[in-house]
């Protein structure tokens, strides 16, 4: 998890969808705060601060509420039909002694000899299915690219989990590949034949007429 504190604003509800959209507009995200044996907390966030902690700290940090500080986990962020604003957050909060379930961001390190010989690093899924207890879940999680060849790929068993997590997966799925790079060859054609004009035939054939009129006279 991350060490970064995300501070939030309790809110009342009942803003209708205008009111909503000023606050949006300022910079403020409605959410909510929801967990076992406990009632859905409206709450309002700065939506520059979330996207930060977000982005940098990972799906799971502290919230700040009322000065009480709540270990939660993003469970999902809606935005507009562009995809650009955020038009809402819902905080899972959490429990320091039960394991969770939560899929970690996986990050490529070394240099593929693959990649060396030509090849195309590519990754096919950028997360990991793990369980663990929440301050054990890291931000992200390494996978050693360095001896991946061409052709060669690496799949979620072949990655060590960081002590405290296990694997949460049934199907062992390929997470990074190493590619051929397809180059296509711009075809050139050679031996152009030239186009011949018989310059004598079109004069033979321009003349034919005037002959013609001096036979007649």
């Amino acid at each position: 998890m991350s060490n970064l504190v995300l501070k939030a604003e309790a809110r009342e509800t009942g803003y209708t969808r205008g009111e909503l959209n000023k606050y949006r507009a300022q910079g403020t995200v409605p959410g909510c705060i929801y967990g076992k044996g406990m009632e859905s907390i409206p709450v309002f966030v700065n939506s520059m601060n979330f996207t930060k902690a977000y982005r940098s700290g990972g799906k799971i940090f502290e919230l700040e509420l009322d000065g009480k500080k709540h270990l939660i986990s993003v469970d999902c962020v809606d935005t507009d039909h562009l995809g650009k604003n955020i038009m809402h957050v819902s905080f899972h909060k959490l429990s320091a002694k039960e394991k969770i379930s939560i899929e970690v961001p996986l990050t490529c390190v070394g240099n593929a000899v693959g990649v060396k010989s030509g090849g195309l690093l590519q990754t096919i899924e950028g997360t990991i299915p793990v369980k663990g207890m929440p301050t054990d879940i890291p931000e992200s999680i390494e996978v050693d690219v360095t001896e991946l060849d061409v052709n060669g790929n690496i799949h979620w068993s072949d990655i060590t989990l960081p002590t405290g997590l296990e694997a949460n997966w049934t199907d062992d799925k390929v997470c990074v590949v190493c590619k051929h790079v397809k180059v296509e060859a711009e075809e050139t054609t050679e031996n152009v034949d030239e186009m011949v004009v018989n310059t004598h035939a079109d004069e033979s054939v321009e003349g034919a007429p005037e002959e013609e009129a001096k036979k007649a006279a």
